[in-house]
């Protein structure tokens, strides 16, 4: 017997991956956006995250600047060769100079740290809301 599946039961959750290499934020931004309703993957440096964001199951990604390995200007230049994928930074540079690196390099927003996270959220929605629609637009 076949089983019924409701409309809701198939739309995909809005997925958003947190690149940060300090544990605490990562937490704290992760916990704000599962009880916002956003499913969250989490990775702590840049090359974690460009393996998640290959796998195509992300729909946003919020990514700090200042990581080891590859930085966030790096991860972000990456992803643009490959993807459309919304990126918004979060970081503590107050600088309209790495504001502007970040946004030629593909970035698509810019949270400065201390933030507040209502409005993180709100930002996320409002990308959110821009590619649903983009898709049926």
């Amino acid at each position: 017997m076949a089983t019924k599946i409701t409309a809701a039961e198939m739309v995909k959750p809005f997925t958003v991956l947190v690149v940060d290499d300090e544990d605490y934020l990562l937490k704290f931004v992760s916990i704000k956006l599962k009880v916002s309703g956003f499913q969250v993957l989490n990775a702590t440096d840049g090359l974690k995250a460009l393996d998640i964001v290959r796998c195509g199951v992300i729909d946003l990604v919020v990514t700090d600047l200042i990581m080891p390995g590859l930085d966030g200007i790096e991860l972000i230049r990456r992803i643009r060769g490959f993807s459309e994928v919304p990126i918004i930074v979060l970081t503590g540079y107050e600088s309209e100079e790495k504001r502007a690196e970040a946004l030629k390099a593909g970035a698509d927003d810019f949270v400065t740290k201390p933030f507040d996270p209502d409005r993180l959220v709100a930002r996320i929605e409002a990308r959110k809301k821009l590619g649903t629609s983009m898709r049926h637009g």
